[in-house]
Formats: structure tokens, sequence, C-alpha cells
């Protein structure tokens, strides 16, 4: 079975309109389906027999749900309607989903490209060179010689600078447990 969106539906003068591409642009229909049937559709998929004489399709091949016209292609004749109607919400609901995932990913790009580059100024090699022999070039919480990184005692975030009383060698274990805290 494969389910596609090939049109839009929206209420207009009491009317349901349908849009979906043809030869030559799209077009929208009106369609004898009123209020209740738009209605209906917001909350549970919605199958008529108003859909087929545009498309000549069989029955229960068009269904309407939440303003999406979703055709079902090479459903098995033994599936009942309630069956149908279920693979048409998560259908809709999985498009949905992956939409506003895909929004907010965006607006997270968005969001990013707006920030002003942060500029963290690079700590003096005369201060390492220092740092480095005061501390003996291990860490100065478990004594490791590996992995080993200039850590801010009192963390930048927070106001700390690169001089070599704020500074201390931890390796990259110790450093990450210490985080940004003081």
């Amino acid at each position: 079975m494969k389910l596609s969106i090939i049109g839009k539906a929206k209420l207009e003068d009491d009317f349901i309109r349908l849009q979906f591409p043809r030869r030559g642009g799209d077009n929208w229909y009106k369609t004898n389906a009123g209020i209740g049937i738009w209605n209906t559709q917001q909350k549970e998929p919605v199958t008529t027999g108003l859909f087929e004489p545009f498309l000549e399709r069989p029955q229960n091949s068009f269904w309407l749900f939440r303003g999406y016209l979703v055709v079902v292609d090479q459903a098995e004749r033994t599936m009942q309607p309630e069956e149908l109607k279920v693979h048409v919400k998560h259908f809709i609901f999985r498009k949905e989903d992956k939409f506003s995932k895909m929004k907010k990913e965006v607006e997270r790009f968005e969001r990013f490209e707006k920030l002003q580059p942060i500029y963290r100024e690079q700590i003096p090699e005369d201060i390492r060179m220092y740092v480095w022999r005061r501390d003996n070039g291990k860490c100065v919480q478990c004594g490791s010689n590996r992995l080993l990184e200039f850590d801010h005692v009192i963390p930048v975030s927070e106001g700390g600078s690169s001089t070599e009383r704020n500074l201390q060698l931890l390796c990259s274990v110790c450093n990450k447990k210490k985080s940004n805290k003081i």
C-alpha cells in the first residue's frame, strides 16, 4: 500500500474546495461537501465519493484529513475502512511531525547565524610555559600526564582571566568533571 498527499483542501463559503496539480497548473475545485465534513476531517480521516468524480478512482482511494487530500494506492481489497483510516492518520501525523522538526531545525540555524562570533583571547605563551613548569606537566587533581588541558580556575564565563594565578593543568577527564564550576 502506498499513501501520497496529492492536494490540499480548504473551507470556503461553507463548501470544501480541493486543490491538486493538473496539467496546465494548480486549480481549486469546489465540492458539494460542507462544513460538517470539514469539521470531522480535522479529527478523523474522511473518505467520501465526492472526490472520485474528479480523479476517476475506486471508492476509499481518497481521504481528507487535516486539510490534506491523501490518495491510497494498492490497498488490499480485504482492508477495512477503519484500517485505512489508521494508516492515513499515521501517515499525516508523521508528515506533520517531520515538518515540525524540520521547521525547528531551520529556526535554530537562523538563530545561530544571527549570533555574533565569540572570540576568546588565547593564553599567552609565557604564561602557558610558567603554568606547565609550576604544575610539573601533570594534572593537578589526578597526576596524569596524558591529554592535558589548561583550565581556568575561575571560568572565563564567570569573569576569570588568563593569568598564571587563574590557570592550572588538568587532564581532559578531570576538566570535563569540573566543567565550568569554580
